[in-house]
């Protein structure tokens, strides 16, 4: 009789630590589901983010001013010689050399001078300052490419430490109610304290990540308000619900016309061999006959006036000149050369390179299907019969701690594999221009 009292204790602290672990499921089970059906407000996709660094990056911005700056340089090119103009004396013969007058005779002198234009050479030259522009096109393009996989990147690795500190608050939750149970159930010898001191430690540990994942967070957003032109503080919330595109082009579509066509850096190549030859055209017009006029005119010390009008011709066909404009020709041909074959080893490269990466991508695809199908069910599942059994008096709580401990690391493992998939998503549009 005296040790009914006791029974009856034990049953109302065994149905106490059955509601407990109930609601620790049920705990678990709202966080688990809470990401999907909870967004943050004024999020920013990141289309919005790209948008807003073609709009505001002063980087491509400059690209503007650079192509003014390439026509101006064409219409300088059509510019002609400044005139010559002298004012001086003139006096003949020599004053000690009397003639038979018995004086000199002294002359004010203007004299103007106007070389005319090579106008081959000035339409060579404007067309070759002015085909820059597409050049800076490429540029732009090529940097606007980069920029972008840069702000993929930060904006992916804030999202995956959002994830990450996610996954942290849930398990430290779960943890949190493991140790109130545990410690709930020491006075009744069913739980040993060197665990619950071991679960405490691994509530610091969860911190020291949470503090880890907020850097990161940090981090990201000064790297998109950069490229935002905004201050580096502006405060930025993502779009946490974004997936992951999951290509399945064909990699024989990515041949070297492929390549040559979305690539800008490689058309940046094609189209300075095409400025080259222009270049080459101008040297070439180096060879025409250059003409100029010249005038005098003079008023001797009687008051009469004499005049003298001339024209000139540069003849740089003669061979001691003519050397100067063929070598440069011939440099001009051999950098042409020089580049197409780097184009051709770039084309060849670029092709690998995203055959390799579209490779590499459906493998990770494998992966995290696996991770999703297979091992997070199978360990959530080894949580759930160990927290079952703990609640039921045949567990205890070194296996359930174990358990979640198991779960926190393949769910990190999951989140750096997604954060893996991410990036190389990330590279594989840089390498098609996406």
């Amino acid at each position: 009789m005296k040790n009914r009292p006791k029974v009856r204790s034990t049953k109302l602290e065994v149905q106490s630590g059955k509601l407990e672990i109930f609601n620790l499921m049920l705990i678990c089970l709202t966080l688990f589901l809470l990401p999907a059906i909870t967004k943050a407000q004024n999020t920013m996709s990141l289309k919005a983010v790209l948008d807003s660094i073609t709009a505001n990056n002063a980087g491509l911005q400059k690209f503007g001013y650079t192509t003014k700056a390439n026509i101006e340089m064409g219409n300088m090119s059509k510019a002609w010689d400044a005139p010559t103009v002298s004012l001086g004396m003139e006096e003949f013969p020599y004053s000690n050399q009397m003639q038979m007058d018995n004086g000199a005779r002294k002359m004010l002198m203007l004299n103007v001078d106007q070389m005319l234009p090579n106008f081959a050479n000035q339409k060579a030259k404007a067309e070759y300052y002015q085909s820059f522009k597409n050049q800076n096109m490429n540029d732009y393009f090529t940097l606007k490419n980069k920029l972008f996989a840069e702000a993929k990147s930060a904006y992916f690795t804030e999202l995956i430490s959002t994830k990450r500190l996610s996954v942290l608050a849930e398990q430290g939750k779960m943890l949190e109610l493991l140790i109130k149970i545990a410690e709930a159930r020491l006075q009744y010898s069913q739980a040993d304290l060197p665990t619950i001191y071991n679960a405490r430690a691994k509530l610091g540990s969860l911190e020291s990540m949470k503090i880890k994942e907020e850097s990161m967070i940090r981090q990201a957003r000064s790297t998109l308000n950069y490229l935002m032109s905004k201050p580096l503080t502006s405060d930025l919330q993502i779009d946490t619900s974004m997936s992951l595109s999951r290509y399945k082009e064909q990699i024989t579509q990515y041949d070297t016309s492929f390549v040559l066509q979305n690539r800008s850096d490689i058309q940046r190549m094609t189209n300075e061999i095409t400025s080259m030859r222009l270049n080459q055209k101008v040297a070439q017009t180096m060879s025409k006959p250059m003409f100029g006029v010249g005038f005098k005119n003079m008023r001797m010390a009687d008051g009469t006036y004499m005049y003298s009008a001339m024209a000139s011709m540069k003849l740089p066909l003669v061979p001691w000149s003519s050397k100067g404009y063929k070598s440069e020709v011939k440099a001009i041909n051999y950098e042409i050369m020089a580049m197409e074959k780097e184009r051709k080893n770039m084309v060849n490269e670029t092709t690998s390179m995203i055959k390799n990466t579209m490779l590499d991508l459906q493998a990770q695809y494998k992966g995290l299907d696996i991770y999703e199908q297979r091992i997070l069910p199978d360990y959530k599942k080894t949580f759930e019969v160990n927290l079952n059994a703990f609640g039921e008096n045949k567990g205890d709580i070194f296996r359930t701690l174990m358990a979640w401990d198991d779960l926190l690391m393949k769910r990190m493992d999951y989140l750096n594999v997604l954060d893996q998939t991410y990036k190389m998503e990330v590279m594989y549009e840089e390498a098609i221009q996406k």
